[in-house]
């Protein structure tokens, strides 16, 4: 399955399965796909074992502005919308923030919806 991680348990149904079946079958009733059966197989480690992925694949076009612009306008107005919120920052500095960076920042910096009074 695209997009999802695949847990110790997975992996050690699928080698124990793969004692009696094929690598198909045996990815199969482990619930993986046969490419993910075969790098289990070539390995001896459990995805709990390996160590995660620490670093930036790119760098963040707004790290040098982050303190300075984007949480003093998130500060300032607590409900501001995404849309404005993006609209701004490629005001500001265009070509340099795409629309789900801009998403992921208002929704991080967004107040906790509290239930009305009666």
């Amino acid at each position: 399955m695209p997009g999802k991680k695949i847990t110790d348990h997975q992996v050690l149904k699928q080698k124990d399965h793969r004692k009696k079946l094929t690598q198909v079958e045996a990815a199969a009733k482990a619930g993986v796909s046969e490419r993910s059966a075969r790098r289990i197989e070539r390995s001896d480690a459990l995805p709990s074992q390996s160590p995660g992925r620490h670093w930036r694949m790119r760098h963040d076009p707004l790290a040098d502005v982050w303190d300075a612009e984007v949480v003093l306008l998130l500060q300032t107005d607590a409900l501001l919308n995404a849309v404005t919120l993006l609209e701004e920052l490629q005001r500001r500095h265009p070509g340099a923030v795409r629309q789900q960076r801009a998403v992921h920042i208002a929704a991080a910096h967004a107040p906790v919806a509290r239930p009305a009074r009666c």
